[in-house]
């Protein structure tokens, strides 16, 4: 800025020394003033030196700075920087700027599509959610299959769809048991599938056969988490030896291992460590966007609560305070699985499943509506204590009612199997409702509002499976009417049942014009419709917000009957 050639700049120069954001904000405006000056072969020393920088450092804010110098230039007469397109895309992925990422490995493809630049593009598009672009990739790389272009098992993994890239690593592995990246591919895929079991049992024989430290080195972290989830803490403290202790991942599993011994002050200095690791990443990020800062976040929250695991393990007056403190942050979490497996390994170590489903229950949630409906069995099973599967005859085990019910809602999930679901879920309300009036004479209303929400779901269940016609709308409404009477509070239930009176009373109408056109008789109020447009309303005030939730949006005329 002091040697910059323009006046306006120069002038700022005095104020930028002491006002630090101001140098930033102008330097992308007085690189390019300078730019214009220099002759050809300091340009191209002053590149050379940019690609020194790129390369040689690993500190995200200097990397930042650089990657909008170059986006800034791209937009400018002067024009843009000539740097290899390659090295953009490599240092955006790392700093997790994927908008410009994308951008530059478009860029890259056009000039000729590689394996390697389309395994980039699919991570990059998924990353940003755009799912449907990352799918028409990997379709565009099986249409044309060419010999430097073929379909890898790791473009599964950056579509997320690890059951796919699992399979195609265990094929790959009859072939070649002793490949070491094949066995990395599958092992990445198991922790992702929470098949743990698996997982360790894997881990526990490759790193028994001839395995170099660099190579032990390679799988040290997912073996390290495979003997985590097992309980099995010396093959984790030796699989934690060969990861780095100057990284962050290091400096995380050997806290948990310090914890775990009751070794608290050495654990709060490996947290520390691990924080201080995270510190230069982080504050990069955040400057950029909170989404690009959101897996750094996690790594943070993660070592918070290990913090608060020693608390709880020390104060036992803090333990019902903590515990609610995690449910509610839970709550603000982003719904990725992956963040969630972690953050619930963390509060593992002092709360089991079992003394605490909420949070276990929330988070089957999230796999079945993820599509990850393996982990979602998997976890529902675990709170159960049995497979309801292995014996399908039998009614479903009911000694934990808000995992029974979340286990109907998941083999619902699967088309085949919706009719079981919904019996199931019949049966299941013969042995409720009973317990529920007993625990509301008791004071305890979340069996009743437990009902309540099964009464509604086979409402919604009864609906999809026999669709809206005359012989299905009064048990529909019955299911609804039970929701909302059991409980008042329920605000989904009233707007199911509101919704479903508004249906009906269309269908009737509909019905009727129908019958008008096809002769002049009279449009007949039956028994059914004349209790459809006599609902029982409480007194409640509805807001304009609620209005347009309540009712879609339609003809206005549809009201004048």
């Amino acid at each position: 800025m002091k040697a910059s050639p323009s006046p306006a700049l120069r002038s700022c120069y005095s104020v930028a020394t002491t006002y630090v954001q101001l140098s930033r904000d102008l330097f992308n405006a007085a690189f390019v003033s300078c730019w214009s000056e220099l002759s050809e072969s300091l340009q191209d020393d002053l590149l050379q030196s940019l690609r020194q920088a790129l390369t040689s450092q690993d500190i995200p804010e200097i990397t930042q700075t650089l990657l909008n110098l170059a986006e800034f230039m791209e937009h400018c007469d002067k024009g843009p920087l000539p740097l290899e397109l390659q090295l953009l895309g490599e240092k955006a992925i790392e700093c997790r700027a994927y908008a410009k990422a994308l951008h530059y490995k478009e860029e890259e493809f056009h000039k000729g599509p590689t394996s390697q630049v389309l395994e980039h593009l699919i991570s990059i598009n998924n990353k940003l959610g755009q799912k449907e672009a990352a799918a028409g990739l990997l379709e565009y790389a099986r249409k044309n299959n060419h010999t430097d272009m073929k379909v890898q098992e790791r473009w599964f993994e950056k579509l997320y769809d690890w059951e796919q890239a699992l399979q195609a690593y265990q094929t790959k592995l009859g072939a070649r048991p002793d490949d070491l990246d094949l066995t990395l591919g599958q092992m990445r895929c198991l922790e992702a599938l929470g098949e743990w079991s698996e997982l360790y049992s894997v881990s526990y024989d490759r790193w028994n056969s001839a395995l170099s430290d660099d190579a032990r080195g390679q799988m040290s972290r997912v073996a390290a988490a495979s003997a985590w989830a097992m309980g099995q803490w010396p093959m984790m403290e030796e699989y934690t030896k060969y990861i780095p202790r100057d990284t962050q991942e290091g400096a995380f599993y050997r806290a948990v291992l310090a914890v775990h011994k009751d070794q608290y002050q050495v654990a709060q200095q490996f947290i520390d460590s691990a924080r201080d690791l995270l510190d230069t990443e982080l504050t990069a990020m955040v400057g950029e966007s909170y989404q690009r800062a959101y897996n750094s976040m996690v790594a943070v929250q993660m070592l918070a609560e290990l913090e608060e695991v020693i608390q709880y393990k020390l104060v036992p007056e803090r333990r019902q305070p903590i515990m609610q403190i995690w449910w509610d942050r839970l709550q603000g979490c982003q719904r990725v699985v992956e963040d969630w497996q972690k953050i619930l390994q963390v509060r593992s170590l002092v709360v089991s499943p079992q003394e605490d489903m909420r949070p276990w229950l929330k988070f089957a949630s999230v796999c079945r509506k993820s599509g990850r409906l393996t982990l979602s069995h998997k976890t529902l099973v675990r709170l159960l204590g049995a497979d309801p599967s292995s014996n399908p005859q039998q009614a479903f085990p009911a000694n934990h009612p808000h995992v029974t019910y979340q286990y109907c809602k998941h083999i619902y999930t699967y088309p085949t199997r919706r009719q079981e679901a919904y019996g199931q879920l019949q049966n299941f309300l013969q042995y409720l409702a009973p317990a529920a009036v007993i625990g509301g004479q008791n004071g305890d209303n979340k069996l009743r509002k437990l009902v309540s929400r099964v009464y509604l779901k086979l409402g919604e269940w009864y609906e999809q499976l026999h669709g809206l016609n005359e012989d299905h709308i009064n048990t529909i409404l019955t299911y609804y009417t039970l929701a909302k009477d059991t409980d008042e509070s329920c605000y989904k239930a009233w707007h199911a049942y509101a919704y479903m009176n508004f249906e009906a009373i269309l269908f009737y109408k509909n019905k009727a014009d129908m019958a008008k056109m096809d002769s002049s008789g009279e449009d007949v109020v039956t028994p059914s419709k004349k209790k459809v447009l006599e609902p029982n309303f409480p007194d409640i005030s509805v807001e304009e917000s609620d209005r347009k939730i309540l009712l879609p949006k339609t003809n206005t005329k549809m009201f004048h009957f």
